[in-house]
């Protein structure tokens, strides 16, 4: 009988090497059965999730911890699942303890992301740091700590993902980054564009890194950056960032208010909460003289952000104005 389970045990990873999932997939479900060994489940629910069966790779998992309620692979993979499907407090919980058993660059930078998606952010930092004391070379929490650090500290993040591609110039999301962080601190120069045109050469089906180019290219190519702009509506059609940056480029740019109007329009039929697209949308109706429809669209972004300055910026502006 061991010998049986362990031919299968040997010939379902023979099949996951060889690009048949859903066959290994079969194997790993009668192992769960004749032989329900940690290491089954443990590789029956990534067999699982790889084929996109959430519920049933959670079952699995779940399975091994009932076995051995100290597999840090099993608690790592059920944060990660369960980031995936938005349960930020749950993949705390499950990462917390994974890395309690045992200590790994990769769980702790797991935990920062969780903790950031829950707006922790000195306990996310703190584990992206944990994540580099452990392991200098991972990229991985360089770049994560990068994100984190952006908006607040843009020149330590600026090394942070310098430090990432010193360790894999290859990596797409680092070149993406520090490209934006250099335009955002006003590196207007060729290492910006360059950084920016390699990470859409290095993914091309990124949305964000045709969105920053486009954004980058503005001011010099507005072909070019209208085309960019372009290619992440086409990889995103639901989402408004290629949307209102096309409005603007064709209100600013362009000067076509009439189809810088139909972007922030379709913008609004796919998203009528997002608070950008009615601010800027708020201030093309401004420019145009329709101050009552200005009014409308700002003073929707201000309930649904009251903290949101371009907006309550735009309405004082026309308060002003008509006081005059």
């Amino acid at each position: 009988m061991v010998m049986v389970s362990q031919e299968l045990f040997n010939e379902a990873i023979r099949l996951e090497d060889d690009g048949q999932p859903q066959q290994a997939l079969a194997v790993w479900r009668e192992l769960a059965i004749s032989s329900a060994t940690r290491n089954v489940f443990i590789r029956l629910g990534g067999c699982a999730k790889d084929l996109g069966l959430t519920d049933e790779a959670e079952s699995a998992f779940k399975s091994a911890l009932e076995i051995d309620d100290r597999s840090a692979l099993a608690l790592v993979m059920l944060g990660s699942l369960a980031m995936h499907s938005g349960h930020y407090e749950a993949a705390e919980g499950y990462l917390k303890s994974a890395c309690a058993v045992e200590e790994s660059a990769s769980s702790f930078t797991l935990l920062g992301v969780a903790l950031d998606s829950l707006g922790k952010t000195l306990e996310a930092e703190e584990a992206y740091r944990r994540a580099i004391r452990l392991d200098s070379d991972y990229e991985e929490a360089y770049y994560n700590l990068g994100v984190l650090l952006r908006d607040d500290r843009p020149a330590e993040a600026q090394a942070l993902f310098g430090k990432a591609l010193d360790l894999d110039p290859q990596y797409a999301l680092a070149h993406r980054e520090l490209g934006w962080v250099l335009y955002g601190r006003g590196a207007h120069d060729q290492e910006t564009e360059d950084h920016l045109r390699k990470a859409v050469e290095l993914e091309p089906d990124d949305s964000w890194s045709h969105l920053y180019l486009g954004s980058y290219l503005w001011g010099n190519d507005v072909e070019s950056s209208v085309a960019e702009f372009e290619a992440a509506r086409k990889l995103q059609p639901t989402w408004t960032a290629p949307l209102w940056s096309l409005g603007n480029i064709h209100e600013f740019v362009l000067e076509d208010f009439d189809s810088a109007q139909a972007f922030f329009e379709q913008a609004l039929r796919l998203d009528p909460e997002d608070t950008v697209t009615l601010t800027n949308f708020g201030r093309l109706c401004k420019k145009r003289g329709q101050l009552d429809l200005a009014k409308g669209y700002l003073g929707r972004a201000l309930l649904l952000d009251p903290e949101y300055k371009k907006a309550r910026a735009l309405l004082d502006d026309i308060a002003s104005e008509s006081a005059v």
